[in-house]
């Protein structure tokens, strides 16, 4: 079941060859990192699990923009910004990973289509 955050109820309509129908939003700890995920079984994934056991999914594109955005913050005391990453999950970061691509554009459709649900809800975004 699709939900906002606490903010919206309504079930949110994936895009086109979408795994599935409604879009599924969670609220979960990302493990983001320079180090590819691909498979289950390896080093850096029983490291991450033995570092935070809630980390719910791992990516690597964020990585470079959240630290940017930190070591900014160190830089500029004056600096009261937050980053909020939206993901598209197209894969299990497992050995099958290669075999399922055609889900990643579909999966970075969603993460736009919550974007877009999201954006609504910003201070100063014009209401309907």
């Amino acid at each position: 079941q699709s939900f906002m955050l606490g903010i919206s109820k309504a079930p949110i309509k994936a895009s086109e060859n979408s795994k599935a129908d409604i879009i599924s939003v969670y609220n979960e700890n990302i493990g983001s990192g320079s180090a590819v995920v691909a498979n289950e079984l390896s080093e850096i994934t029983k490291w991450i699990h033995d570092y935070n056991d809630k980390v719910f999914a791992v990516e690597m594109e964020a990585f470079g923009f959240s630290t940017a955005f930190y070591e900014s913050s160190l830089n500029d005391s004056s600096s009261a910004c937050s980053v909020c990453i939206i993901r598209g999950i197209s894969d299990l970061a497992d050995t099958k990973k290669a075999k399922i691509k055609k889900y990643r554009f579909p999966a970075a459709c969603n993460a736009a289509i919550v974007l877009k649900e999201l954006v609504k809800y910003l201070p100063g975004f014009p209401e309907k």
